[in-house]
């Protein structure tokens, strides 16, 4: 009898540890996420490319706010979002469908009418306007890759009705906007997917990336950004998510290099330039190669663009320059990464014979090639190289993207002019906090935030000793 009662106590504890495991792993409702972020926005509305075309963590913002009508699957392909169906009339004129019952945050229905004054803000050359439920939209050329076009963060949905911040159908809402310094967020109740668990986002805005991983390192961050120059200084609590190559890193030459009689000096400057190198050492292996615009992942024919070092052609072509002057390889003041690869592009131009100098931007009014680093801004291959020809980050020429052979035939040109010279192609990274369950984030690194929640039950031994 006894040995039976200590057996039934012995089950009881293990199933009760079983279902005390389970009410742990079950996701709850409340509690506070915590971001901090390298970037410095001034403004939360998607139309304004200072939030979009940001590089270092201000795209992660606008899903938390705003829907687009179409979303990507990880193969680039369109899917429903707040838009449930399309379809191309002519071949410059598309009819898209508006999800019934929807609402913005602040309880206003989402009208056809509504998108149609959304997109027409951020997209001055299209005609967009209201038919019954759904939109008509008209573009200039023949645009096949709309519905893609439609998924790009300048494409969300919000509702301008004045100065203030754009009101958007997201899973938050902004509560408090400290421009370049903090963000708060609270739930949506009205989100049309349903509510996040998360309650509260606060993100904290313009903190490197060691003061970041301070305050991961402290408990005083859930989630932050990481990159090559990271390292292995991340705690090992935490848990790392990569991107798929999704950051160009590339030289641009100023103005004044870009003539036809300086393209002898362009191309030796881009042959002298040891990617590998680049890549292993100071990326630390977290990138690519990059030999044109675009990695091959997205492009499917990257591999076909040479990456190597050729230091004799290089040395050749510098000897035929007619134009050869000492110039200066300029990055941004705040961005440690882009001044290491800076002066190892200097060091390796000056392998070929040149005499080239790295300076920061408030050293200089303007260097003679500058390093940029962008996100690409799609996954689709035409949409992005469309994009960036319409920045003017590149300055880059229009290349053609109806058919697989005019953007493989556009992206050498755009390679042979040698006036944008890409360098790699690296990863962007994130590390979440243990307490932080559920978390997701797709291929192009985009953050998953609706499903997540916040296990206050888990703390890190820092947090235990505060």
């Amino acid at each position: 009898m006894k040995r039976t009662a200590c057996l039934l106590l012995a089950i009881s504890s293990i199933f009760g540890c079983v279902m005390l495991a389970g009410a742990a792993e079950r996701p709850r409702y409340g509690g506070t996420l915590r971001v901090v972020l390298r970037t410095q926005p001034d403004t939360l509305d998607p139309a304004m490319a200072s939030v979009w075309a940001d590089s270092r963590g201000a795209s992660r913002l606008v899903p938390l706010l705003y829907h687009t009508l179409t979303r990507l699957d990880e193969t680039g392909t369109a899917k429903p979002s707040l838009a449930t169906a399309w379809k191309q009339e002519t071949d410059r004129r598309w009819r898209v469908t508006i999800r019934p019952n929807v609402q913005f945050s602040d309880g206003t229905p989402l009208t056809a009418n509504l998108v149609a004054k959304s997109l027409r803000a951020s997209n001055k050359e299209w005609s967009v306007s209201e038919a019954g439920d759904a939109v008509i939209i008209e573009t200039e050329r023949k645009n096949p890759a709309l519905p893609t076009e439609l998924a790009l963060q300048r494409n969300a949905i919000a509702l301008r009705s004045g100065p203030g911040i754009p009101i958007g159908t997201g899973p938050f809402v902004v509560t408090d906007f400290q421009p370049q310094l903090r963000l708060v967020l609270s739930a949506n109740p009205l989100c049309w997917e349903g509510a996040p668990f998360v309650e509260r986002v606060e993100v904290t805005l313009g903190r490197n990336l060691r003061d970041q991983m301070v305050d991961l390192e402290l408990g005083r961050a859930d989630v932050i950004e990481i990159g090559p120059e990271t390292g292995a200084r991340i705690p090992s609590s935490a848990r790392v998510y990569w991107s798929q190559p999704v950051e160009l890193v590339a030289l641009r030459f100023s103005d004044t290099l870009v003539g036809e009689d300086l393209l002898p000096l362009r191309q030796a400057f881009a042959l002298s330039l040891d990617r590998d190198s680049i890549v292993s050492v100071l990326l630390r292996k977290q990138a690519e190669p990059a030999g044109n615009l675009l990695p091959n992942w997205i492009s499917g024919y990257g591999f076909l663009f040479s990456t190597a070092r050729d230091l004799a052609s290089a040395r050749q072509l510098r000897g035929t320059a007619t134009q050869v002057r000492p110039l200066t390889v300029e990055y941004e003041s705040g961005d440690a990464l882009a001044r290491v690869i800076a002066e190892r592009v200097a060091v390796n131009a000056g392998d070929a014979g040149l005499s080239v100098r790295a300076v920061s931007r408030a050293q200089t009014a303007g260097g003679d090639v500058v390093v940029v680093r962008t996100l690409l801004p799609a996954i689709d291959s035409g949409v992005a190289l469309n994009e960036l020809a319409s920045s003017d980050m590149l300055s880059l020429d229009e290349i053609a993207t109806a058919t697989a052979e005019q953007e493989f035939e556009g992206m050498q040109r755009q390679v042979n002019r040698s006036t944008v010279v890409p360098l790699a192609y690296m990863r962007t990274g994130h590390a979440v906090a243990s307490r932080v369950r559920d978390w997701t984030a797709s291929a192009d690194g985009m953050w998953n935030v609706g499903n997540a929640w916040v296990d206050n039950t888990t703390m890190s031994p820092r947090q235990g000793q505060q």
